[in-house]
């Protein structure tokens, strides 16, 4: 029977083929009855023993594990979640707010002063002017933040409020916050110019100049104690519905301390109720039906 230990079993043959054509190394000393140790792993020797089978025809790999059928390892981990885009996230949004409570916060030495004159402005009723007011520049300019501060909440609550009754998406969330604002701003800029008309062919110019401070007095102030419920509207919309019912009675309670000083402004005889109960329905009533559904219709334009 042939000695089996000098063949070379064809599962060895390309390896020992591959090691002729290698360089070959010195005898190694620590070598028992003729065999050889096993040869540590070099990675740099595994690839040159198989470049130098490729080069010599006898291996060729796989066409199943070929380069250009190999997936990009990108591919092959867990494809991760699109971030969901809310309003706590949107730049835009963010950047206006920032700019608003930055503005306010330069102008903060002028404010105790200024809330003091719009508390006074939304409740008191005087028949003749007080020498003692003051209404410089910086309180000007801090009022108008103060209003602009109000349109911007208005349109983040108006946003809020249109999204529990028609789901928005989140693609636009700037563009639609925006629009709101806008038709907040305009809606503001409509009553100051009927309760001017108003004012002047219904009353004396001084009670006119009073109701139109305790305008931009309720406006004011409204805005202020509305900054809590746009920023949890913002950042936790899941409270959404809790907070907009906070922020309508916010809202409805400065309405109706300027309507109660509307009233003792222009309540001068018995006929006066006819025309306080058509004021009530032109301008307190109906404009505010006109805002929400022009809010809705400016959605369903921007979803067609």
């Amino acid at each position: 029977m042939p000695a089996q230990a000098d063949s070379i079993s064809p599962m060895t043959m390309p390896v020992a083929i591959a090691d002729s054509l290698l360089p070959q190394a010195a005898p190694q000393a620590d070598s028992v009855a003729g065999a050889r140790l096993p040869e540590p792993f070099a990675p740099l020797l595994d690839t040159l023993r198989i470049q130098r089978l490729q080069d010599a025809g006898i291996y060729a790999r796989p066409a199943s594990v070929a380069s250009t059928d190999l997936p990009p390892a990108w591919l092959s981990g867990i494809e991760g979640d699109k971030r969901q885009h809310t309003g706590g996230t949107d730049s835009g949004l963010l950047t206006i707010l920032t700019l608003i409570f930055v503005a306010l916060a330069l102008n903060f030495r002028h404010c105790p002063r200024i809330f003091a004159n719009l508390s006074g402005e939304l409740l008191s009723v005087r028949h003749r002017a007080n020498v003692f007011d003051e209404h410089t520049t910086n309180e000007t300019r801090v009022l108008l933040l103060l209003i602009v501060q109000y349109v911007a909440c208005l349109g983040i609550l108006l946003y809020a409020l249109v999204g529990q009754v028609r789901p928005l998406g989140s693609d636009h969330i700037f563009r639609t916050t925006a629009q709101f604002m806008a038709l907040a701003a305009g809606y503001y800029c409509f009553q100051l110019c009927a309760y001017n008309l108003l004012g002047y062919v219904f009353s004396i110019p001084d009670g006119r100049r009073q109701w139109l401070r305790g305008f931009n007095a309720s406006q004011s102030l409204a805005g202020l104690a509305l900054i809590i419920p746009a920023l949890l509207t913002i950042f936790y919309p899941d409270a959404a519905r809790p907070t907009l019912i906070v922020a309508g009675c916010i809202y409805f309670l400065a309405r109706v301390i300027f309507i109660a000083k509307g009233f003792r402004i222009f309540f001068t005889r018995i006929t006066s109720s006819v025309y306080f109960i058509l004021y009530l329905c032109t301008l307190e009533i109906i404009p505010v039906i006109l805002v929400y559904q022009t809010a809705m219709f400016l959605v369903d334009r921007s979803t067609q």
